[in-house]
């Protein structure tokens, strides 16, 4: 693959994409009683990080942004996480077929990656976790789809006959704080009981808004793919209240990549959260 041009910090110069990220060993963050808690995003420069399909109605990053290049970066962060926290919306597409499948490294056809995980004594497949409210999730057909099982995480209101139909299923279901929403801090501590020290949240704009503004989120990739895209609906980075103060992240290293989205290019940022905000 062609390679990455690096911009800060200094000094500037070339670097292959493929091993970039990994190079980041996120292994030396997350440990036990420390976790590192980390989500990536691809936006469009007016802020589009999801549309609806016009078909389906289903909300994806939009065609003209999503590349190859940005999901090789993508699939590096997940070979380096120990647990993926992903929507029960998207649970439920999967199950009911509106949705391909779970993000799995084996069937990728990445073997760099699964050797990454296996060298460094890893288990071949990041655990996968949820967060529900209402639990109406498909248990059994979830529990067919992941190698590893699937970890529901909802607070103590929740409906008692759905927790034991997911059990029954197959389905871990945790009790995560009183309710009625699963708070951050409870989610992260659940995570990490169980061993997850490397957290990394693939559940979209509602929960990176959690993760933000309880201070639970240490680094943010985003990719800024240089076109502008439109629409009326759509998501941003963000889905939720205001936050108050707003949250400042520092620049840890920026790589530009003319090569992707074809007839424009993209920023590839990598940015940590400023501690101690709010």
């Amino acid at each position: 693959m062609e390679p990455l041009l690096r911009l800060y910090p200094e000094p500037p110069g070339e670097y292959p994409l493929e091993g970039r990220f990994l190079d980041h060993d996120l292994q030396r963050f997350g440990r036990a009683g420390s976790p590192f808690v980390y989500s990536n995003f691809i936006t469009s420069l007016d802020g589009r990080v999801a549309r609806p399909h016009p078909a389906t109605g289903r909300r994806a990053v939009p065609a003209d942004i999503a590349n190859q290049r940005d999901w090789r970066l993508f699939m590096e962060l997940v070979a380096q996480a120990d647990v993926l926290l992903v929507s029960d919306r998207l649970l439920r597409a999967v199950a009911a077929g509106r949705h391909t499948a779970l993000i799995d490294l084996e069937a990728t056809g990445l073997e760099d990656l699964v050797q990454w995980r296996r060298e460094r004594g890893m288990v071949r497949q990041p655990a996968l976790a949820t967060v529900s409210r209402n639990l109406d999730l498909p248990a059994p057909d979830l529990a067919e789809r992941y190698t590893r099982g699937i970890l529901v995480i909802t607070s103590s209101e929740a409906p008692e006959d759905r927790v034991a139909a997911l059990e029954r299923g197959g389905v871990e279901v945790v009790l995560a704080g009183p309710g009625p929403y699963v708070a951050a801090a409870d989610l992260v501590t659940t995570l990490t009981q169980r061993g997850y020290n490397r957290i990394y949240s693939l559940a979209g704009p509602r929960m990176l808004h959690t993760l933000v503004a309880d201070g639970s989120l240490n680094r943010l990739y985003l990719t800024v793919a240089h076109k502008l895209v439109g629409g009326e609906d759509f998501d941003s980075l963000v889905r939720g209240s205001g936050l108050a103060p707003a949250r400042g992240f520092t620049p840890v290293e920026l790589y530009w990549d003319r090569w992707a989205p074809k007839g424009a290019g993209q920023l590839i940022e990598v940015l940590d959260a400023v501690r101690g905000e709010g």
